[in-house]
């Protein structure tokens, strides 16, 4: 808990050096702690005090410190590895029916995990193996510490997480399930509503299902995102699928984005991928947007430091843009959106078969034309025009 300092002048004394010091005093709030400062002095921004404590002869000296923890970084490092392995004992001895993941102090920015707690997953595997059961090759992506969601082609049924239980400061795994805003907690009365809803998963969410069901037609970027992300080098072959994030958390300012996929090409360079599958017209204004966001991070060097990419040694040239859509569902004013992008960006607008969910296919690609003439010498890109949807 941070104390609040108060100072205030009593009667003047004389200070080493000063002739018209003055006599203070000094109460630290939250604690019930006041003393007389005989002297004070600066250095390596910190605060030292000489203090007297009323009735006692002897000063003693008080530090106020800028910085929490004067430590060295190896020193503190240290010290987490150690707290680490006392943790992973305590865990052990408490919790004898879970599975301790690797713990870990290392900074997280995905997940947005900071290097001052040490945190890991205590799996009972009982909440998996209960979905994988039902519905087995669903998705299974970890979004925290503490929950675990579950899709089936995009579309998120369930989640598995810690809770509080009723009562008590205890913790419990709880499975709740549920499409779009529903949630229900599975427990012995819902097992059977939570199995038809698998049920009627596995029948209508798949390429040749009803077209009219609400889970064949729910989320469809997120459907197509599932696709993309199973083999992202179907969109174009210099992208890797080994190293690939999705849904990856953008900062500007106060403003926080999700972009759709992150990945690099096979020499390291920097790739980002927007979807839509739908006709939209932000398409290549939200493209530029997270494009700039990664650019801002990768001229930092944060995404090796955060941990991304496994220790991959990335390209210093600036990241790849890439614009997907369905081939016959492209808004009229991307065309002309396409043509103000700057030279610097690299871009690429890829058109995919309208019947993606039988498997991505690409119908055509369009890059800027400058970079379209060095490619293929003897075309003119103005030549060609995107295919709008009427």
């Amino acid at each position: 808990m941070a104390l609040l300092l108060s100072i205030w002048a009593e009667r003047s004394i004389r200070f080493p050096g000063n002739t018209t010091s003055a006599f203070c005093t000094c109460g630290l709030l939250k604690r019930n702690t006041v003393r007389g400062v005989l002297d004070a002095e600066v250095k390596n921004g910190t605060l030292r005090l000489a203090v007297q404590r009323l009735g006692q002869s002897r000063p003693t000296k008080l530090e106020i410190c800028r910085e929490r923890d004067r430590r060295s970084p190896s020193a503190r490092k240290v010290c987490r590895a150690a707290y680490e392995h006392k943790l992973r004992r305590a865990l052990e001895r408490h919790f004898p029916n879970l599975t301790i993941s690797r713990l870990t102090t290392g900074v997280d920015l995905e997940k947005s995990f900071g290097p001052i707690y040490v945190r890991g997953l205590l799996r009972k595997g009982q909440s998996i193996a209960t979905v994988a059961t039902i519905l087995p090759n669903c998705e299974v992506a970890i979004l925290s510490a503490a929950e675990i969601a579950f899709r089936w082609r995009g579309l998120e049924f369930a989640r598995t997480r810690l809770s509080a239980e009723p009562g008590s400061f205890r913790s419990i795994q709880e499975i709740v399930f549920g499409v779009g805003a529903e949630e229900r907690v599975l427990d012995s009365r819902s097992e059977s509503t939570f199995q038809g809803l698998l049920a009627a998963l596995r029948d209508a969410r798949h390429p040749y299902g009803p077209r009219q069901h609400p889970l064949w037609r729910m989320h469809p970027e997120r459907w197509l995102e599932s696709l993309a992300v199973g083999d992202v080098s179907v969109l174009d072959e210099r992208l890797v699928s080994s190293r690939l994030y999705s849904q990856v958390p953008a900062f500007s300012a106060l403003d926080r984005a999700m972009i759709d996929v992150l990945t690099t090409t096979r020499d390291g360079r920097l790739a980002v991928v927007e979807l839509k599958a739908d006709e939209d017209i932000h398409l290549p204004m939200q493209g530029l947007d997270y494009w700039s966001r990664v650019e801002w991070h990768h001229a930092r060097g944060e995404f090796p430091r955060f941990g991304y990419f496994g220790g991959q040694q990335l390209s210093t040239e600036k990241p790849l843009l890439f614009l997907v859509a369905p081939a016959l569902h492209v808004h009229p004013a991307t065309e002309v959106l396409l043509r103000y992008i700057s030279p610097e960006i690299n871009w690429v607008f890829v058109g995919i078969d309208e019947r993606w969910r039988e498997g991505v296919r690409v119908v055509f690609r369009k890059r800027p034309e400058a970079q379209n003439r060095q490619t293929h010498p003897g075309t003119e890109g103005s030549k060609f025009r995107l295919p709008i949807a009427s």
